[in-house]
């Protein structure tokens, strides 16, 4: 099936353990709505990636983050907190996101990842953490 991701599979599998057959059924819906929305969605997005840092441990000859983090807290750019990061990914709930992916850089290297896999769990999103692993 063309378009079809393992984490969709994931999320219908939870959302069926749970029971939670309206739930399921309200996704279809938004699913399709996506699928049928072209180049202007009728939905949010089904799944989503937050960013939560450009920091990494490793340097990759084919990766420039560590280089852009640098040049980014040189220019004064600062990560957003926990507080500010539980709200966006209530803000992804709220508009029917049902998963989200943590990445980065290496989201590991933030000491709140936890945190933020626990919130996004607690409001009811499919979590998911892009790591190198190393940590």
């Amino acid at each position: 099936m063309i378009g079809w991701r393992r984490q969709y599979g994931d999320i219908v599998r939870d959302r069926l353990q749970a029971g939670d057959v309206r739930g399921l059924f309200d996704l279809g819906i938004r699913w399709l709505g996506t699928a049928l929305g072209g180049a202007q969605p009728r939905v949010g997005p089904a799944l989503g990636t937050l960013v939560v840092t450009y920091r990494c441990d490793l340097r990759c000859r084919v990766c420039q983050l560590p280089q852009r983090a640098a040049a980014r807290r040189r220019a004064g750019e600062v990560e957003l907190d926990t507080p500010a990061l539980t709200g966006v990914l209530t803000d992804m709930r709220a508009i029917g996101t049902a998963g989200v992916g943590l990445s980065g850089g290496e989201p590991m290297l933030r000491d709140d990842v936890e945190a933020l896999l626990a919130h996004g769990s607690r409001i009811g999103l499919h979590m998911h953490l892009n790591s190198d692993g190393f940590r």
